[in-house]
């Protein structure tokens, strides 16, 4: 799970929002690899990216945490891997 974290705050870190995470778009590879498709972006804030971020985690059996600043995807990495 701190994969696709890791993935958000990669393409936060170099101003992108994918802003439409969804089981469709974030995906493990068979080698827990994450990708996390473009191809389905919308921009927007990245608050979005963390709430669909939470949702994804919970509905895959993740635990989801509660962060909010603009740091918040390399923390919820950090905190997954813990």
């Amino acid at each position: 799970y701190s994969e696709l974290a890791d993935r958000v705050a990669e393409l936060h870190a170099r101003g992108i929002v994918q802003g439409n995470i969804t089981q469709s778009s974030a995906v493990l590879t068979a080698k827990g690899k994450a990708r996390l498709s473009l191809t389905s972006a919308i921009g927007g804030d990245e608050s979005l990216d963390l709430d669909a971020l939470r949702i994804l985690l919970k509905t895959m059996g993740g635990h989801p945490a509660a962060v909010c600043n603009a740091e918040a995807a390399a923390v919820l990495a950090a905190e997954l891997r813990s």
